[in-house]
């Protein structure tokens, strides 16, 4: 019972992962990422801020990366890197909070 449940999980798990690269493909191909990007832009500072969440997928660091220089170009960059860099924690946070529990779980039911 206990080994059924854990392997629906990692299908869960599995269906999640590959949900997301459907979803970051899709997200790319369309430039709905560069689009909120470059809207965040002329916040500016709020933007680097949003640009940093983003900044932490590999999906999305090309479009982000690509914002956080129009927006230091403008902008001082102490201030650009301070919220960057908080964005990119807040951005690390929600995947943790995702995967914290269930990835443990998974690596100990592929290592039985």
């Amino acid at each position: 019972m206990n080994t059924q449940n854990e392997r629906n999980n990692m299908m869960r798990d599995l269906g999640v992962v590959i949900l997301s690269i459907v979803v970051a493909f899709i997200l790319a191909k369309t430039g709905a990422v560069a689009g909120i990007l470059t809207s965040t832009h002329e916040w500016e500072l709020l933007g680097s801020l949003v640009a940093g969440i983003f900044f932490v997928s590999i999906f999305t660091a090309a479009p982000a990366g690509v914002v956080f220089i129009e927006i230091a170009a403008a902008n001082s960059i102490w201030e650009v890197a301070l919220l960057g860099g908080i964005g990119a924690l807040i951005g690390d946070l929600l995947i943790f909070s995702f995967i914290k529990d269930s990835i443990s779980e998974d690596i100990h039911w592929l290592m039985r």
